[in-house]
């Protein structure tokens, strides 16, 4: 899987380059974090089907984010003391979360003064790709996909 909603960092305090490990749940071994691995064992699921909350983030004027997944760090994602950075800064971040206060995981992107939630809803990781791929920001009318780094 190569699209992941927090850094493995965000969600184990590991650091960006968390340790990855081989799983044959699904047909052949795939890599996968570690916390993609615990998530579906406690779950009884593929971490796409997951249930969660999708959300989206405006930006204005945009900035650089934090604890972002590889969509927006991009190839050779750059770090501060605890997580991933978004490659340059962006206007829009689509994520997922579990938490059972999404505010809290929005909350380690920016700061929430400056941070506008556009979208939150229930829904899986599957939810948040096909919003990331082909959602537009209520706000402004830009593509979600715009903001994320070229991979």
């Amino acid at each position: 899987m190569t699209e992941r909603s927090e850094s493995p960092r965000a969600a184990q305090g590991a650091a960006p380059s968390a340790v990855m490990k081989s799983s044959a749940a699904a047909g052949p071994p795939a890599n996968k974090p570690q916390w993609v691995l615990d998530l579906e064992a406690s779950h009884g699921l593929p971490i796409e089907q997951i249930p969660g909350t999708v959300y989206a983030l405006h930006y204005d004027p945009p900035r650089v984010v934090r604890a972002v997944s590889g969509d927006y760090a991009g190839p050779d994602p750059h770090s501060d003391s605890s997580d991933w950075l978004s490659a340059g800064p962006i206007g829009h971040y689509v994520g997922w979360t579990q938490q059972r206060d999404p505010r809290r995981r929005i909350g380690r992107h920016a700061p929430m003064g400056v941070t506008e939630i556009v979208h939150l809803e229930p829904g899986t990781m599957l939810d948040e790709r096909n919003l990331k791929r082909t959602g537009q920001c209520p706000e402004c009318g830009e593509p979600y996909r715009d903001s994320m780094a070229a991979l």
